[in-house]
């Protein structure tokens, strides 16, 4: 008979232990020593059903305590669904069995099993585990939520320091009306870090205007940079807007920049200095 038994309410800080075991004293002992120390505890005596209980949304398990044999479903193969599931993968799982050899403990570790005991359990080794165990689930959580905030407000995710510092760096200068320089080789977010600039500063309204600059010739650079009016030079039929002006009130991210001629580059500086363009073959 598959049956799962949930001991009642408790506060919804407790955390909730999955026991999967096909003995019933072996459920109650554990039903027992976990509730004691302010544990939930769900039971089930098959793995398909523990496999179901673990799929429910409306009651997330922090642990699961499974045992090795298990009518139907054992419980390697209930461990090696639950660690080849992005759903799951990161669920600590506790194996623990009376018939053991050490080929099965060294598979379920292999498997992703976050701790292997023997039977008869020692309640304080399985008490220390689960605490462990708890500790690790809601750290993956913190994690998890973490690297979804930093997406969703940098665009970006990184937990490393560099990656923190980089994210204060973005912090501090997007409310500024600073130029600034955003340096590293090709491929490493540079456009993305300028993007979440913008988009966290008061300018995100307005419009981002990326230029490659590497792409554009040496005799249209100032043009488009700057614009220019009508007849300033052959095939000028009427005024264009240069980068700048189609950036006014927003960001204008001029991607490598090192690869425009110093010239041009004297001209950027010099606009960027005095906050005013002037188009090509114009009078002002």
């Amino acid at each position: 008979m598959t049956q799962a038994r949930d001991p009642g309410p408790l506060t919804l800080a407790a955390p909730t232990v999955l026991v999967v075991d096909d003995e019933r004293n072996i459920r109650r002992t554990l039903e027992m020593v976990l509730t004691g120390e302010g544990y939930r505890v769900l039971e089930a005596d098959r793995a398909e059903t523990a496999l179901d209980l673990i799929g429910n949304p409306a009651q997330p398990v922090d642990v699961a305590i499974i045992d090795l044999k298990l009518p139907g479903m054992s419980g390697l193969e209930a461990l090696q669904r639950l660690k080849s599931d992005e759903a799951t993968r990161d669920l600590p799982v506790i194996v623990v069995s009376g018939h053991a050899t050490v080929h099965d403990a060294v598979t379920a570790i292999k498997l992703g099993a976050s701790d292997f005991f023997e039977k008869p359990l020692n309640r304080e080794r399985i008490l220390v585990s689960v605490r462990n165990s708890v500790r690790t689930a809601h750290l993956s959580r913190a994690v998890e939520q973490l690297r979804g905030e930093l997406e969703a407000r940098y665009e970006m995710i990184g937990t490393s320091a560099p990656m923190q510092r980089l994210f204060q760096d973005i912090d501090k200068v997007a409310p500024t009306k600073a130029s600034v320089l955003i340096t590293g080789e090709s491929g490493t977010g540079k456009e993305l870090v300028s993007r979440a600039i913008h988009r966290l500063s008061p300018r995100k309204d307005a419009p981002f205007v990326k230029v490659n600059c590497a792409a554009i010739p040496r005799e249209l650079i100032e043009s488009e940079l700057f614009g220019h009016e009508r007849g300033s030079f052959t095939g000028a039929q009427g005024r264009k807007r240069g980068f700048f002006e189609q950036a006014h009130g927003g960001t204008l991210f001029l991607d490598e920049i090192g690869d425009m001629d110093l010239a041009a580059q004297a001209k950027v500086l010099r606009a960027r200095q005095n906050g005013e363009i002037v188009p090509v073959a114009s009078d002002q």
